[in-house]
């Protein structure tokens, strides 16, 4: 039997990206084979994902997936027997979280800055949702000045829009030639 133990990091190393059965023996991680595995862990074991399943269950691209781990947005409990990334329950929560946020118009970036530190999340993530508003802010009115762009384009150009104008546009160099 294989011993099997948590990894409490995120993990760094080009995976395969062809899945292994979801029930491998997750590798070693400084224990010997000799130490026995507690009901929390066989359990762990027993309902690991691969980054595949992970994904299918998620809706989350494969290579998506493999970054948040890379950046430590998910933890992995170890690898199986193939060196396939193995993840629990735990990291279908993560990936639902990334996805919140990130529907919140917080970047990766930010996601990350806030598991990057010990301090307490709500205030840090209070302030980053009220800079994602700043930003989704501006881009609603550069969006609002460009449907009064539009507004404008359409006015100024009612007779070509509603087929009346020619075949050519007005002011097209091609149609002043052959004229």
């Amino acid at each position: 039997m294989t011993t099997l133990t948590y990894v409490t990091g995120p993990t760094s190393s080009n995976s395969p990206s062809k899945p292994s059965p979801t029930t491998a023996p997750i590798l070693l991680r400084g224990l010997s084979e000799r130490e026995i595995i507690n009901d929390d862990q066989q359990h762990a074991a027993d309902q690991a994902m691969t980054v595949g399943e992970l994904s299918r269950r998620t809706g989350v691209p494969i290579k998506t997936l493999r970054q948040y781990s890379d950046w430590g947005l998910i933890y992995t409990i170890g690898r199986s027997a193939a060196n396939y990334r193995l993840f629990d329950a735990d990291a279908l929560w993560c990936v639902h979280l990334i996805g919140q946020l990130r529907g919140l118009g917080l970047t990766v970036a930010e996601i990350r800055e806030l598991t990057g530190t010990a301090d307490p999340i709500g205030p840090r993530l209070a302030w980053l949702l009220q800079r994602s508003r700043q930003r989704l802010s501006a881009r609603i009115d550069e969006l609002q000045q460009t449907l009064r762009r539009i507004d404008d384009f359409e006015d100024a150009h009612q007779t070509e829009l509603g087929g009346r104008g020619g075949v050519c546009w007005p002011g097209d160099p091609r149609c002043v030639a052959h004229a």
